[in-house]
């Protein structure tokens, strides 16, 4: 997790009150966690931990039972000392802790401000290993401490019941499974767990259903949509069960898993052992199912229950499925997380040219900027972000692509140049410095009951969605410059129009250089001079080709309007020079040819000087996107 600059100054001064002992803040995620990404929900569906952060600490709070949740909190030391410091009879150390506290009378403080940044897991067994750790430590609380009926616990009812809730939440696994082989039980053995099922069982249950769903649509229709309760708990059940069923019998069992974060998934995967029972399930529904038509041929007197059992099972079965696409990990196209931050940023084409825009995303290796003009801009840029509380970072940016908007603003990807230990540790700050713009506490979107369900339907088709990267289209600043291309003893007029860090391309007089498919086989080492209009000398290069190419043009050019020089080049006027090379303003050209070279790095000291000064060279010619 990462603190926002400000995090002291909004927690720091509970503590006037000499009674309070913890101040927890909310957890955020910048990441998309598994059911996010896999299910490609794209934020229009709360995640898991929103119901806990919006809701029900804001209850615990009510109560004074608000619990530290292992991060994103400041806790007073010397009251900590007096409970032996930190609990460590169970893997959730974070709640025991703070129900001793208060436990001798302190008070607890939850300030409902985002200003803590973290990742979230990134694959579904990390989060299952997440989840089963809490429902181990949970359930060894409830197991150890009693909270409800301890006498040893000086806590109010209010507070023995709020730690009951918390400790007793993660039993939900059997149950949950219980709900599932009901109706299984019943197509496949004839077990009727529900004496006399039929219409009339459903007059008594159905008000109850409608009551309950109801009840959870006003109190959380902006932060736990209708049917995703099921998904997020159906993903564990069968380990949420197990761990909390053994914590009982023995609370000892288990130790202290750190969850795996930061993992990256370069392809797309099914994490079988983490879907095992969630398979079984789905399994067995389908084979009930099965049976259906036996039942109404072989008993047509049990036709309500069977019609009843089958919309149950065909109603777990959608929500079944959905859970198994969770574990079908999709790859990531990018190699880190962004964030959503709109920043200041500064590109510098030249000492006197300068382009504005703004972030649309960031993060510590590249960044999406906005720019309300097209520039013609290099492949590698020097920028300026500018961050809040005065936080700045200068860096350097390789442009990987380049994307209008509309006929003005572009939108243009950079990917940051092997910053230093010192701008790796500026940009930290202007990223993190500020959060109010992060994530809003009131979402725009209320449930619909009836969309979530569609929505979660869905999610089988968007599961198979093959999501590839955005190809990297790589920009050359386009340059208007005479050169001279030297190979094989003689050099050839020409006209440099683009050119990047690595690469160049030239324009030449196909009627000079003759057929190019010798130099497409041979891709040889050339040189290269160019024409500097504010330099006494030429520019040179040394220069690798790497294909030549007839250039297809509707109409073609009079002139590639050289100048005259002593090395052999064209004259200007029409008349050969020396190396029988015509040009000027005699007949046009046949044809023209494109020869595209690169820069071998391995001259980059060398040859850095005059590349940054093409680079640097201001022109009003528009950029070209290399596909």
């Amino acid at each position: 997790h990462i603190p926002s600059r400000q995090f002291l100054q909004h927690t720091v001064g509970f503590f006037t009150d000499p009674k309070v002992a913890l101040v927890q803040t909310p957890h955020w995620f910048y990441n998309p966690d598994p059911f996010e990404r896999n299910l490609f929900t794209r934020g229009r569906i709360p995640v898991n931990n929103e119901l806990f952060y919006k809701i029900i600490q804001k209850g615990n709070d009510f109560w004074n039972a608000t619990f530290f949740c292992g991060s994103a909190a400041v806790i007073r030391k010397d009251y900590v000392l007096q409970i032996g410091g930190i609990a460590v009879e169970t893997v959730t150390e974070d709640c025991h802790t703070a129900m001793r506290l208060h436990s001798l009378g302190y008070h607890s403080v939850y300030y409902d401000k985002i200003m803590v940044a973290g990742l979230a897991p990134d694959t579904y067994s990390a989060y299952v290993g997440q989840q089963v750790r809490w429902a181990r430590g949970m359930a060894q609380i409830l197991r150890l401490e009693n909270p409800l009926f301890n006498p040893k616990l000086n806590l109010s009812l209010p507070q023995r019941l709020c730690y009951v809730s918390a400790t007793s939440h993660f039993f939900f696994g059997f149950p949950r499974l219980m709900y599932v082989f009901a109706p299984i039980l019943y197509l496949l053995f004839g077990i009727n767990l529900i004496r006399g099922i039929g219409v009339e069982t459903l007059w008594y249950a159905l008000p109850h259903i409608i009551l309950a769903m109801n009840a959870n649509y006003i109190t959380q229709n902006r932060v736990r949509f209708s049917f995703w309760n099921e998904i997020f708990e159906y993903a564990m059940a069968f380990q949420s069960g197990v761990v909390t069923f053994m914590a009982m019998i023995n609370p000892s069992l288990g130790s202290f898993n750190v969850t795996d974060k930061g993992i990256s998934v370069t392809k797309r995967q099914f994490d079988w052992e983490s879907s095992r029972g969630t398979l079984v399930m789905v399994g067995l529904l389908l084979i009930s199912l099965l049976s259906v038509p036996f039942w109404l041929i072989l008993r047509p007197d049990s036709t309500e229950a069977v019609l009843i059992n089958t919309l149950w099972c065909v109603f777990h079965l959608t929500l079944l499925v959905a859970t198994v696409f969770v574990g079908l990990e999709q790859p990531q196209t990018r190699e880190t997380h962004r964030l959503q931050r709109q920043l200041n940023v500064v590109i510098y084409e030249s000492s006197s040219t300068i382009w504005r825009g703004k972030t649309v995303d960031i993060s510590e290796t590249g960044a999406g900027v906005e720019l309300e003009t097209w520039p013609n801009l290099p492949d590698v840029v020097d920028l300026t972000i500018y961050g809040d509380f005065d936080a700045e970072v200068s860096l350097r940016g390789r442009i990987t692509r380049v994307s209008p908007l509309n006929d003005e603003r572009v939108l243009v990807g950079l990917e940051f140049v092997e910053p230093t230990q010192e701008q790796a540790d500026a940009l930290v700050l202007v990223i993190y410095s500020d959060v109010d713009v992060w994530y809003s506490q009131n979402r725009p979107e209320r449930d619909r009951p009836f969309g979530s369900f569609g929505f979660l339907a869905t999610s089988i088709a968007r599961a198979f969605q093959d999501l590839k990267p955005a190809p990297s289209m790589p920009v050359r600043k386009k340059i208007h410059l005479a050169t001279q291309f030297y190979w094989s003893g003689h050099f050839y007029p020409g006209l440099a129009t683009e050119v990047s860090s690595q690469s160049i391309r030239i324009e030449l007089d196909a009627a000079t250089l003759g057929d190019p498919s010798f130099l497409n086989r041979t891709k040889p080492v050339a040189g290269l001079l160019i024409e500097a209009p504010d330099m006494d000398s030429l520019l040179k290069f040394v220069v690798q080709v790497e294909r030549a190419e007839p250039m297809q043009l509707d109409a073609q050019p009079a002139s590639l309007g050289l100048s005259s020089n002593g090395n052999g080049a064209a004259n200007g006027n029409g008349v050969a020079n020396g190396n029988g090379v015509a040009n000027g303003n005699g007949a046009a050209p046949s044809r023209r040819l494109v020869v595209e070279m690169s820069f071998p790095q391995t001259l980059d000291e060398q040859q850095g000087k005059n590349i940054q000064w093409l680079l640097q060279h201001e022109t009003d010619i528009k950029p070209t996107i290399v596909g």
